[in-house]
């Protein structure tokens, strides 16, 4: 069976779009659901409903709010599923958390822009070098042995790197300002 273009194209834009809003949503949701577990389900329904529900989706519309609406409910749905989760929290106290969390999350939005321009801005080298060792679960040493690199020079260039960043992001984030 082969996937059309549009298919293709829808994907991919799905893709992108949760990838970059993946941790802020997973953060909403477990802001929400006190057992991690339970937590991480919640998340895996949720991103099913997102695919599900992507056709319905708005692409002028900001997707993190989009996908944290229909998170809200899937914590709704898994409050009513477990008792347990029902006699913890009253629907007030959910309703102000995910309320705080969703506005945490939209004054982050700038932020995480931000950073997603100035980390385009870097070289793939650099992008690789951050992957690295941010992104999975080797140390700064364990990257610098791989690659064959001294652990000092692999520091001294991640530390080189996040200053890079943090100056691009005060820049965006200034001109952002006078705008």
């Amino acid at each position: 069976m082969s996937s059309s273009p549009d298919n293709n194209a829808r994907t991919r834009q799905f893709v992108r779009l949760l990838g970059a809003h993946e941790q802020e949503l997973s953060g909403y949701v477990i802001s929400l659901v006190p057992n991690w577990a339970d937590a991480d389900e919640v998340i895996q329904e949720t991103k099913l409903r997102l695919w599900e529900q992507f056709d319905h989706f708005d692409a002028t519309k900001d997707f993190g709010a989009w996908a944290r609406a229909i998170a809200y409910f899937m914590v709704l749905a898994y409050r009513k599923r477990s008792q347990r989760a029902s006699a913890r929290f009253s629907q007030r106290f959910v309703e102000a958390v995910s309320n705080e969390a969703a506005s945490l999350a939209t004054e982050a939005y700038p932020l995480r822009q931000a950073l997603n321009d100035c980390l385009d801005k870097l070289s793939q080298a650099a992008r690789e070098l951050l992957w690295a060792c941010y992104a999975g679960r080797e140390t700064i040493k364990d990257v610098a042995i791989r690659l064959g690199r001294s652990v000092r020079g692999t520091q001294r260039a991640v530390a080189n790197i996040r200053a890079e960043l943090q100056a691009c992001i005060e820049k965006v984030m200034r001109k952002e300002k006078m705008r």
